[in-house]
C-alpha cells in the first residue's frame, strides 16, 4: 500500500480520532500492510481497518483492535474506539460510554450453572426497547459459558457482574470478574473454528459475531478482566463487520519474561500456580512453562537412534556413553537439531541411549498422540514440505555422481514435485477412506518419488523417512499446542501400562499351556496307577499271586515298578519344569497377572478400561468385575491343581512302596521255602532248583535294596520339589492378592471416574433439555411476534380506512361550518332588520300618542269654543278613532317583531353552539391527524 493510499486512509477517520491519535503520540503511525495501521513504532500495536482473515494470527503478531470503518461515525462505537486508545478502563457503562448510556441495570452471576437465566433477563429487556434480542441472548449465552469455563480452571471467580444499559437508539453491556493469571493465549485459543468436541474454542469467536463492537481490557491493578460490548439500532449493511479490541493484555510468554525478571521467589510460586491450573474441555488448557520441551519426540527418537548407530558401529557400548559425549555428539550434529533441543531433552535423550526399552517407549507416545490420526493434514503437510524441497536437496539424498546429467535440474524438479503432489491428494483419500494411516501414506509418497525420480525404491526411502519424520513432528506440535496438555507423558505412561499387561498376558498363556499338558499327563499318570493298582489288587486277592509262577511273579513286578519309575522320572522332568517356569527370570517379565487362553480378548477388555474417557461408560465396571472374578477363579485353579499335584504325587510314593512291600513279602517266601532232605542230596535236579532259589533270593534282596534307595531318593526329591512349589505357590498367591487389590483401587477409580462421567452426561441432557425449552420458548415467541406482526398490518390498514372516512366526515364538518356560519350571518342580518323595524313601529307609536295628545287638546279647546261659541268637533273625534286604531295595529306589530326577535336570538345561540362543537371536533381530528404525520 503506498503512502498515499495510508494517508487517505488516515484522512478518512473522524477527526476526533484523528486528533486523539496525535495527541497520544500516534502522529508517526506507519503501515503495516493492507488496510493496517501501526500505533507508532514505541509499541508496534496494529489497528486494521478491514476484517483480518484469521483473528487468532492477528492479535498473536501484535495485533490490538481490528475497526469497522463504515461504523466509525458512530457516536458509542467511536467512544469505545477512545476509550480502547486512551490508558487506564471503566467499570461502569456510563464511563465507558462517555455519558451516552446514563440509565443502567447490575445483575451478578452467582451459579456459573445458569447461564441461560441470566442471558434471559438481559435479553428480555432488549426485546422491550426494540433491540435484535437474539443477537444479544446468543452473545450472553458464549461470553458467560466463556466466564463459566474460566471458573471451573480457576481463572475467573465467581460473582461474574453483568451491567447493561440502553438508549433510544444504543445498547452497552459490560461483563467483568476477577481473574488470575489471565493471558492472550485463552483468547486465541476461544477464537478457533467451533468444535463438538472443544466447545471452548469458538466462545469469543461466536461472540464477536453477535456484537457492532467487544472491547476487552485487563485491569491489572485491580486483577479483572472486562468484556464490553455495545449495539446499535442503525448498524450500516455495507462494508460492515464486527470490531474487536484487546488492552492490556499480555500473552504468556511476555508474563514468563515479566516473572525471570522479579525475584526468584516470586517466579518459583508463580510459576507453580500457573502450571497447576487445568482449563476443562478438550480444546486448551491453562499454560505452563514447560510446553516447549514436549514438542521434539520425532527428533529426539531421531537423535537417539543416530548417536546408538555410530557407538555401535565403533565398538562402543551405548550404555557406556556420557552426557558429555552425548553433547558433543549434538553439537556436531546441524544447529536446527541441536538448537532446538532443550536441557531436558538433552537429559532424556542421554537416558533413551543407555535404556534401548525408551525408544520403544517414545514410538509408543507418538502414536498415542496422533491416536486420532488426521490423514487430511498428514497430507497437506506432506505436501508443503514436498513443495518447499529444492533439487539441491533432492541430489544431496541421492549422492548422485558429480556428472550434471544424472543431476535433477531446477526445473525438471518443479514439474515433478507438483505431479508428486497432485497424485498424492489424489490417491491419499481413496487410501484413507479403506482405514489407511500414516505407514500407508509413507508408502505411497515412496511410491510416488521413487517413480518420478526413476529410482529404486531403497534410495529414495531416506529422503521419504526424513520427510515423514518432519510432517510427524510437526503434527504433534500443532497437536500438542491445541491441547496445551502433557499428552507425551500420559502417552508413554499408557504405553508402559498396556506392554506391561501385555507381557502379563504372554506369560499367563505359557503357564496356562504348560499348565494344561502337565494335567493331561497327570491324568495319564492317575490313569496308569489306577491300573497298577488293579492288578495289584487283583494279583494280592486270594491265591492268585500264590498260584502264579513265581518267575512270572518276579518279572510282573519287575515292568510294574520299572513303569512305576518311568512314570515317576517324568513326573520329575514336569515338576522340575513347573518349578523353573514359576521362577522369574533376571530381565523376564514379571508374573504379575493370570489370564485364561482368550488372553487376548481379556487384554482388550482392560485396555478399552483404561482407555475409557468420554466414551460408553457404562459396562466399564462390569468389565472390571470380570475381571476380579477371573483373577479370583484363576488362584483357585493354581490352588486345585496343586493339590491335584500333591495327591499324585503321594499316590506314586504308595505305589512304589506297595511295589517294594510286595517284593520283600516275594524274598521272604522265597527265603522259608522248606529245604529238601539228604535222602534227596543225590538229586542233581533239585539240587539245581534250590540252588537256582537262593541265587533269585539274593538278586531280588539287591535288587530290592536298590529300589528302596531309588524310592527313598526320588520320595525326598519329590518333597523337596513338593515343599518349592507349596513356596512359589504361596508367592503366587501373596502376588495375587496384591494384583486384585491394586486391582480393586483402579476399579475403584474406574468407577469413580464413570460417576463423574455419568454426572457430567446428566448435567449435559439437563442443559440439552433446557436449551430445548429455551428454543421451544422462543420459537413461540417468534409465533407470536409474526401474529403481532400481523395484527399490526392489520390494524394498519384499518386505520387506513378509517383516516379516508375521517376525512370524509372533516370535510362534511367544515362544510357544516360554513353553512351555520352563513346562516349564523343571516340571521343576524335578519335580527338587524327586525330590530330597525320595530325602532320603526316604536317611532310610528310615540308619533301616534303624541298625535293623540294634539287632539285632546284640540279637543279640550273645541269643547272650550264650543262651550264658547260651538267648533266643528267632528273631524276631531274621526281623526281620534283614527289613531287610535293606528296604535293598535302599531303595537300588535311591535309585539310580532319581538316575538320574531326573539326566536331569532334562539336560533343565533343554537347555531353559535353548533359551530362551537364543530370547532372543537375540528381541532380533535388535525391534532390526530398532525400526531399519524409524525
Amino acid at each position: 500500500m503506498s503512502r498515499n493510499k495510508y494517508k487517505y486512509i488516515y484522512d478518512e477517520l473522524p477527526e476526533e480520532l484523528i486528533s486523539l491519535m496525535e495527541e497520544i503520540g500516534m502522529e508517526q503511525a506507519e503501515e503495516a500492510g493492507e488496510d493496517v495501521l501501526v500505533l507508532g513504532p514505541e509499541n508496534g500495536s496494529q489497528v486494521s481497518l478491514d476484517k483480518p482473515d484469521n483473528l487468532a494470527e492477528f492479535f498473536q503478531n501484535s495485533g490490538e483492535m481490528a475497526l469497522c470503518p463504515a461504523a466509525l461515525k458512530d457516536p458509542l462505537f467511536l467512544q469505545m474506539v477512545k476509550n480502547t486508545l486512551k490508558k487506564g478502563g471503566f467499570i461502569n457503562v456510563d464511563g465507558m460510554s462517555g455519558g451516552l448510556i446514563t440509565d443502567s441495570e447490575n445483575i451478578k452471576m452467582v451459579d456459573h450453572m445458569s447461564v441461560g437465566y441470566y442471558s434471559d433477563i438481559v435479553a428480555t429487556d432488549a426485546f422491550e426497547l426494540g433491540f435484535n434480542f437474539v443477537r444479544i441472548r446468543n452473545y450472553m449465552m458464549n461470553i458467560l459459558t466463556y466466564f463459566s469455563y474460566l471458573n471451573k480452571g480457576e481463572i475467573a471467580f465467581i460473582p461474574i457482574d453483568i451491567e447493561y444499559g440502553m438508549n433510544d437508539n444504543h445498547m452497552m453491556i459490560q461483563i467483568h470478574a476477577n481473574v488470575q493469571n489471565f493471558v492472550k493465549d485463552y483468547l486465541w485459543e476461544a477464537l478457533q473454528p467451533s468444535s463438538h468436541k472443544a466447545p471452548f474454542s469458538s466462545l469469543v469467536g461466536d461472540s464477536l459475531k453477535q456484537t457492532d463492537f467487544l472491547s476487552i481490557t485487563y485491569l491489572q491493578s485491580a486483577s479483572k478482566v472486562i468484556f464490553t460490548s455495545s449495539w446499535s439500532k442503525k448498524t450500516p449493511e455495507e462494508n460492515w463487520f464486527s470490531s474487536i479490541s484487546l488492552k492490556d493484555i499480555k500473552s504468556f510468554e511476555e508474563r514468563k519474561d515479566e516473572l525471570l525478571e522479579r525475584p526468584r521467589v516470586k517466579v518459583v510460586k508463580t510459576t507453580v500456580k500457573m502450571e497447576s491450573d487445568e482449563l476443562p474441555g478438550l480444546s486448551t488448557n491453562i499454560l505452563g512453562g514447560s510446553e516447549d520441551n514436549k514438542k521434539n519426540l520425532v527428533k529426539i527418537k531421531r537423535v537417539v537412534e543416530v548417536i546408538q548407530k555410530v557407538k555401535k558401529s565403533s565398538g562402543v557400548n551405548p550404555e557406556e556413553v556420557s552426557q558429555d559425549e552425548i553433547d558433543e555428539m549434538l553439537s556436531q550434529m546441524k544447529p536446527e537439531v541441536a538448537d532446538s533441543l532443550s536441557e531436558e531433552e538433552k537429559a532424556y535423550i542421554a537416558d533413551a541411549v543407555k535404556d534401548p526399552k525408551e525408544l520403544k517407549k517414545i514410538d509408543a507416545g507418538i502414536d498415542r498422540v496422533l491416536d486420532s490420526f488426521e490423514g487430511e493434514r498428514y497430507v497437506d503437510l506432506f505436501s508443503e514440505s514436498i513443495e518447499d524441497m529444492s533439487a539441491e536437496e533432492v541430489n544431496n539424498y541421492f549422492k548422485k555422481s558429480e556428472n550434471e546429467e544424472d543431476k535433477v535440474t531446477d526445473e525438471t524438479w518443479q514439474v515433478k514435485k507438483l505431479k508428486i503432489v497432485d497424485d498424492l491428494k489424489a490417491n491419499s483419500e481413496e487410501i484413507r477412506k479403506s482405514g489407511g494411516g500414516r505407514t500407508e501414506l509413507n508408502a505411497e509418497v515412496l511410491k510416488l518419488v521413487s517413480r518420478e525420480l526413476e529410482a529404486i525404491e531403497d534410495d529414495c526411502a531416506p529422503m521419504v523417512d526424513e520427510l515423514a519424520d518432519k510432517v510427524t513432528e510437526q503434527m504433534i506440535a500443532e497437536k500438542i499446542e491445541k491441547s496445551g496438555g502433557d499428552v507425551q507423558a500420559m502417552a508413554l505412561e499408557h504405553s508402559r501400562e498396556v506392554q506391561a499387561l501385555k507381557n502379563q498376558v504372554n506369560s499367563a498363556n505359557e503357564r496356562a499351556l504348560r499348565m494344561k499338558k502337565l494335567i493331561d499327563i497327570m491324568k495319564g499318570q492317575i490313569a496308569s496307577m489306577a491300573a497298577v493298582e488293579s492288578k495289584l489288587k487283583n494279583l494280592g486277592e486270594g491265591d492268585n499271586l500264590e498260584k502264579a509262577n513265581p518267575q512270572e511273579q518276579i518279572n510282573y513286578l519287575k515292568i510294574q515298578l520299572k513303569n512305576a519309575l518311568n512314570e515317576a522320572k517324568a513326573k520329575d522332568i514336569e515338576l522340575r519344569k513347573l518349578a523353573e517356569a514359576t521362577v522369574v527370570q533376571p530381565g523376564a517379565a514379571p508374573a504379575d497377572s493370570y489370564e485364561s487362553p482368550e488372553a487376548e480378548e481379556q487384554l482388550k477388555d482392560v485396555d478399552d478400561t483404561l482407555a475409557a474417557v468420554g466414551g460408553d461408560t457404562d459396562d466399564i465396571e462390569e468389565k472390571l468385575n470380570k475381571q476380579l472374578l477371573y483373577l479370583k477363579n484363576a488362584l483357585d485353579k493354581q490352588i486345585r491343581e496343586t493339590k491335584n499335584r500333591e495327591s499324585t504325587i503321594e499316590k506314586i510314593r504308595t505305589s512304589n512302596e506297595k511295589i517294594i512291600e510286595l517284593k520283600d513279602k516275594e524274598i521272604e517266601k522265597l527265603k522259608n521255602r522248606p529245604m529238601m532232605g539228604a535222602s534227596h542230596a543225590g538229586n542233581s535236579g533239585d539240587s539245581k532248583t534250590v540252588e537256582g532259589d537262593s541265587l533269585n533270593a539274593i538278586e531280588l534282596q539287591e535288587e530290592n535294596q536298590n529300589l528302596k534307595t531309588q524310592l527313598e531318593m526320588m520320595t525326598n526329591r519329590l518333597s523337596q520339589l513338593n515343599e518349592n512349589m507349596e513356596a512359589k505357590t504361596k508367592a503366587i498367591s501373596q502376588k495375587m492378592e496384591a494384583d486384585m487389590s491394586k486391582l480393586r483401587q483402579e476399579s475403584q477409580k474406574a468407577t469413580s471416574t464413570i460417576n463423574k462421567l455419568r454426572e457430567e452426561k446428566e448435567r449435559v441432557n439437563r442443559l440439552l433439555k433446557k436449551s430445548q425449552q429455551q428454543a421451544s420458548m422462543y420459537e413461540e415467541e417468534v409465533r407470536l411476534l409474526k401474529i403481532e406482526a400481523n395484527q399490526r398490518q392489520e390494524d394498519k390498514k384499518e386505520k387506513a380506512t378509517a383516516n379516508v372516512a375521517e376525512a370524509g366526515k372533516l370535510k362534511e364538518l367544515q362544510d357544516r361550518e360554513k353553512q351555520y356560519a352563513e346562516k349564523l350571518k343571516a340571521a343576524g342580518l335578519k335580527m338587524k332588520s327586525y330590530e330597525q323595524k320595530i325602532k320603526f313601529m316604536q317611532a310610528q307609536i310615540d308619533a301616534a300618542q303624541g298625535g293623540g295628545g294634539a287632539a285632546g287638546g284640540k279637543k279640550k279647546a273645541g269643547a272650550q269654543a264650543q262651550s264658547s261659541g260651538g267648533a266643528n268637533d267632528q273631524k276631531f273625534q274621526l281623526k281620534i278613532r283614527q289613531l287610535e286604531t293606528l296604535k293598535a295595529k302599531a303595537e300588535e306589530a311591535s309585539k310580532k317583531a319581538l316575538d320574531d326577535l326573539n326566536g331569532v336570538k334562539k336560533e343565533n345561540v343554537q347555531l353559535k353552539q353548533e359551530l362551537n362543537a364543530t370547532k372543537l371536533k375540528l381541532e380533535e381530528m388535525e391534532r390526530k391527524a398532525g400526531k399519524k404525520a409524525a
